[in-house]
């Protein structure tokens, strides 16, 4: 499944966002995820799992100066799923707490949300 089937199937069971998926807007943009960092001043956990609201697997800690790219924002709002140092050999997809991050995302249109 690709494109805009997939982006409906995982609005439908796991997500409330997506970067590169606008609902009623045209086919995906971008795929792999958008610039964004952890708020100033603050520093949050990186997990590998999240369910029923709990984050599992604390893989360590991040801050504003870490660069990340956000993909998609869980149904219940509560945590994103990230690509820490997106195209480097280290990066890694987790999940930050949402709060951790910027109130409005910027999707890959341009355009914050």
């Amino acid at each position: 499944m690709h494109g805009a089937a997939s982006r409906q199937l995982l609005l439908t069971r796991y997500a409330s966002q997506i970067n590169d998926y606008i609902p009623g807007g045209s086919l995906p943009l971008l795929n792999g995820g958008s610039p964004v960092r952890v708020k100033p001043g603050v520093q949050t956990g990186v997990f590998g799992n999240y369910r029923n609201a709990r984050v599992y697997n604390v893989y360590g800690l991040v801050d504003s100066s870490v660069p990340m790219a956000w993909r998609w924002v869980s149904k219940d709002g509560l945590a994103v799923a990230v690509n820490t140092y997106p195209g480097e050999s280290r990066s890694a997809w987790m999940f930050v707490p949402r709060n951790a991050l910027p109130v409005k995302l910027l999707y890959s249109d341009g355009i914050e949300r």
